[in-house]
C-alpha cells in the first residue's frame, strides 16, 4: 500500500494474556507474558517445557503437581 495512505492509522495492542481464552499457556504452571503484536509463555519455577507444555522438573514439584 501506498504509505501516504496509511497516515493517521496505527495498530492497537491486543492484550492476550488479560483473557486466557485468547492464549495456549498452561494455565497453572506457565506465565503469560504480552508484547505488541503477540504474547509468550513460559514456564513457573519448578517446571520445564515450552509453557504450553510444562512438566515438573523437581521431586518436590512432581509431587505437589496437580
Amino acid at each position: 500500500p501506498n504509505p501516504a495512505s496509511l497516515a493517521g492509522t496505527y495498530c492497537i495492542n491486543i492484550d492476550e494474556c488479560a483473557n486466557a481464552t485468547l492464549n495456549n499457556c498452561h494455565e497453572q504452571r506457565a506465565t503469560c507474558l504480552d508484547f505488541k503484536g503477540g504474547y509468550n509463555c513460559s514456564c513457573d519455577a519448578g517446571y520445564g517445557g515450552d509453557g504450553v507444555n510444562a512438566r515438573a522438573t523437581t521431586l518436590a514439584a512432581t509431587v505437589a503437581a496437580p
